[in-house]
């Protein structure tokens, strides 16, 4: 039995933007992105309309690991939601060549990224 959320945010968190991606019943999708500055408020109005359950968050191997696991920490707090973080894997680089060759209607690379993020959790709990 698998005891993975239903319904997961996917954050990827950047130094100026933050793409966000929603998975419902083990298939994602991109959602938008914003500004660094307001990424708490976006994610409170996501979490408002459509009631994740759990939050992931791609967590890179260089100098933002400290400043994205403190964002993590302040969401968990501030929602009372579940924050799990995940090795991004060059989601960023894949999601850039993604928009290049791909249409994904108002998707931009971080909201991808933040799909590739989710997809990847999906898969290592065996939800793909």
């Amino acid at each position: 039995m698998n005891d993975t959320p239903a319904t997961l945010l996917g954050i990827d968190f950047g130094l100026s933007q933050v793409g966000f991606a929603l998975a419902r019943g083990g298939i994602a999708g991109p959602l938008g992105s914003c500004a660094t500055n307001n990424a708490v408020e976006n994610v409170q109005e996501i979490i408002r309309k459509e009631q994740p359950e759990m939050i992931v968050i791609g967590l890179p191997t260089g100098s933002l690991q400290k400043d994205i696991k403190a964002f993590g920490e302040d969401l968990k707090k501030l929602t009372g939601l579940k924050v799990a973080f995940i090795d991004e894997l060059n989601t960023t680089e894949k999601a850039a060549i993604t928009v290049s060759e791909h249409t994904y209607p108002g998707a931009d690379d971080h909201s991808l990224a933040a799909k590739f993020i989710l997809e990847h959790f999906l898969e290592s709990h065996h939800q793909i």
